[in-house]
């Protein structure tokens, strides 16, 4: 019998290690060098204000959480990270880029559990899923994607090893992850779904007896970790559920090209099932050549789900996690494509299968395999790379806007806009109102102040994404009373003044200002940054 050679079992972690340790230290660099904070958007700055201002009172967490449009998994966690570490963004990140990272290492752990002998294999999928653009931006930003793919992703692997031993403490531990994930982001539930289908397969070979400790365990566990959003299960207005408003599923959505929703009015180039099925094929999610190896990816799994062969039953769970979120996905009236990070560890397993069994087929050209699965990973990561640094552009340019803004307006002003509230709010010392839940008559009566009001809106956007309803509706009211002057462009951005040759008091205080609770100081340079929120 001749030796095995240790190192060609340590080549492929190795590899899958550098992988890791590149894409962190780029990250890393792209957040130090530019400066960004993570917060981005309206939900980022919400998801901050949230765990500073609600979840940490006097030093300690609140429980139960307070009202909140999201689940609070996520809060949460910063809220953890604030009391260690202050109430910083970087906090945020921190967590972000940690559960990035884990979500590739738990692919390539789950793809080893299923493939134990092709570690390549293992090492290909968690590749895919290091490098992906999507993730890269949710890994930097103050969101909570990454931590629910991680608690998702972890809640599979978790499950597997449970089929495998029969322990209970890896169902406990599968329920718990699987409830985190569902706690951090609602749209995880479609993974726990094949997780809990799996389990009790896996639990219905036991005896009677010990098959219902395992279960009472789990729905233990399951119930706790949950139990942040049961206090409010059965109440009027429960919170936490401002993505079931949004999300309207309903089968005719798929083939729409056409959508009305919490999003206003959406004309889309490809109906949104087709969109999400082609997503794969972007190069901020596995680029083209990449997700022409799904094909055959998806053929062998399923060949080994009907033959009942080999891993057939692991094969069906990360087939059914990908099919799962498509329908659902393909069924609701809004379309982002951060959404397709919830099935990029089930595509990048089925892409990394696909590989494999190409190399199987034909042996004679496994070289040329290999290099197009490397120009693949390649070019995702180029890919994914350019993506995210796209959203450290976007944050530099709302910074544009904010000091564009600043210079032309009074120092003791109020400004209405829309999208932008939050990132005014957090970023300049001018009081700022949100356009789509303002009341028209409030701002003719706060008028009599005789401060300056200004409204700061992308015309174009707001007068056929919002036709018929809040902010155009409001828009509308405020051209006929007190009227709208234009004063200013940038680019699809107009800024106008409020009222006739309105009367301007002296400037008050520009160096703070209040947000949901939270101080933003001004910078040195009196730029109002807000570099150094305070919470209680």
């Amino acid at each position: 019998m001749s030796a095995v050679n240790p190192s060609s079992h340590r080549l492929p972690w190795l590899a899958l290690a550098f992988v890791l340790a590149a894409v962190a230290a780029a990250r890393a660099a792209l957040v130090v060098s530019s400066g960004f904070n993570g917060l981005i958007g309206q939900d980022a700055y919400a998801y901050f204000g949230y765990a500073v201002d609600s979840l940490v009172v006097d030093g300690t967490l609140v429980f139960p959480p307070p009202p909140f449009p999201f689940p609070p998994g996520y809060p949460y966690l910063v809220a953890l990270g604030v009391l260690v570490f202050g109430p910083a963004p970087w906090v945020g990140q921190l967590f972000g880029c940690a559960a990035g990272l884990l979500v590739a290492v738990l692919t390539a752990l789950l793809a080893r559990r299923v493939w134990p002998n092709r570690p390549w294999l293992a090492v290909t999928a968690g590749s895919l899923v290091a490098v992906n653009g999507h993730l890269g931006r949710a890994s930097i930003s103050v969101m909570s994607d990454a931590c629910g793919l991680a608690a998702a992703t972890a809640s599979v692997l978790l499950v597997v090893e449970y089929r495998r031993s029969g322990r209970a403490a890896w169902l406990v531990a599968a329920a718990g992850a699987a409830a985190a994930a569902v706690l951090c982001r609602w749209a995880m539930g479609l993974v726990a779904v094949p997780v809990t289908l799996y389990a009790l397969a896996a639990v219905v070979r036991l005896p009677r007896g010990r098959a219902l400790v395992h279960l009472s365990a789990a729905a233990a566990v399951t119930l706790i970790v949950l139990s942040p959003v049961l206090v409010e299960f059965g109440s009027e207005a429960p919170s936490f559920s401002a993505d079931f408003a949004a999300a309207r599923w309903s089968p005719a959505h798929a083939v729409q090209r056409t959508t009305v929703s919490a999003e206003g009015t959406q004309h889309l180039a490809l109906p949104p099932a087709v969109y999400y099925a082609v997503a794969p094929a972007h190069p901020s999610v596995l680029a083209p050549v990449m997700a022409l190896f799904l094909l055959p990816g998806l053929w062998a799994a399923f060949g080994a789900i009907r033959s009942r062969s080999g891993p057939w039953r692991e094969a069906a769970l990360v087939v059914s996690w990908a099919a799962l979120v498509l329908v659902f996905l393909g069924g609701i009236a809004l379309r982002n494509p951060r959404f397709t990070l919830t099935y990029l560890p089930p595509l990048a397993l089925l892409a990394a299968f696909g590989v494999w069994r190409v190399a199987e087929l034909v042996p004679s050209g496994r070289r040329l395999v290999a290099a197009a699965a490397v120009l693949g990973v390649g070019w995702t990561a180029v890919g994914g790379w350019f993506y995210t640094v796209d959203l450290v552009r976007q944050k530099a340019r709302h910074l544009q806007i904010v000091r564009w803004v600043e210079k032309l307006v009074e120092d003791d002003a109020r400004l209405i806009t829309f999208w932008y509230t939050a990132t005014f709010r957090f970023e300049s010392g001018l009081e700022t109102i949100e356009l789509f839940d303002l009341d028209p008559g409030v701002v003719r009566t706060t008028m009599d102040d005789r401060r300056p009001a200004y409204l700061l809106i992308d015309e174009a956007n707001i007068e056929t994404q919002w036709r018929g309803r809040s902010p155009a509706s409001t828009y509308e009211e405020l051209r006929r009373d007190p009227g709208l002057d234009l004063i200013a462009t940038l680019d699809d951005l107009s800024l106008f003044i409020l009222g006739p040759d309105p009367l301007h008091l002296g400037p008050t205080n520009p160096g703070t200002m209040t947000s949901t609770g939270t101080t933003i100081v001004a910078s040195a340079d009196g730029s109002g940054r807000g570099d150094r929120p305070s919470g209680r």
